[in-house]
């Protein structure tokens, strides 16, 4: 006999009749059914008390603590301010739920939590996505020609409290725009071409002219 088993409504009718017309115990009832013996006296107890012998609706809808228009206003605190924590975001709404309620419907929205993508403001302007794509152009041509290109530039590895994380949908950068903060800055300088790289440096401290 297994431990578990669901019983239809058709074999709910059959186990009360062969109870109350054929006079079987409830333990040889369950033996011809192959369900439990406490699975026979609930049915039968249920019947005795309800009259009816449908097994009971179970689940149903689940309260929803927030409206439509107030789950809004939390996904649209979030687009304005990916780095906006849960504490925040109850205070800022006034909503009286838990942390938790709140981080279940940002799950909903289908948003995750993940490392931040930091745009500077000064790189983040027309002008300078033109210079890009004329460089762009300019780097096909030359790889077009068959010319050997060799590529110097810098990178900065900077430490500070900045937010690391935020939120975003899935399958998107978590980015925000603001303005670089001034922190103790590693920097690597390194020339390299499209197979190799020719020779890079790590210094303690931001670049220079001469470094370069």
């Amino acid at each position: 006999m297994t431990k578990y088993k669901v019983v239809s409504n058709e074999d709910r009718e059959k186990i009360y009749n062969a109870y109350n017309s054929q006079n079987l115990t409830m333990q040889k009832i369950s033996e011809i059914f192959n369900c439990g013996y406490k699975t026979v006296q609930r049915i039968l107890k249920q019947k005795r008390t309800t009259g009816m012998l449908c097994k009971k609706q179970q689940g149903g809808f689940k309260k929803q603590y927030l409206t439509a228009e107030e789950a809004q206003v939390i996904q649209n605190l979030i687009d304005v301010d990916a780095t906006i924590t849960l504490k925040e975001i109850k205070y800022q709404t006034g909503y009286a739920v838990s942390l938790q309620c709140i981080a279940c419907y940002i799950r909903r929205f289908s948003y995750s939590f993940k490392r931040i993508s930091v745009i500077a403001v000064a790189a983040d302007a027309p002008g300078i996505w033109e210079q890009r794509r004329i460089f762009a152009l300019w780097f096909l041509e030359m790889r077009t020609a068959g010319r050997s290109i060799v590529f110097t530039d810098e990178v900065g590895f900077q430490f500070s409290a900045r937010t690391s994380r935020g939120r975003s949908k899935k399958g998107e950068k978590c980015q925000i725009v603001g303005p670089c903060l001034r922190s103790k800055n590693i920097t690597v300088m390194a020339g390299l071409t499209d197979s190799t790289i020719l020779h890079y440096d790590v210094l303690e401290n931001n670049g220079n002219a001469l470094a370069y």
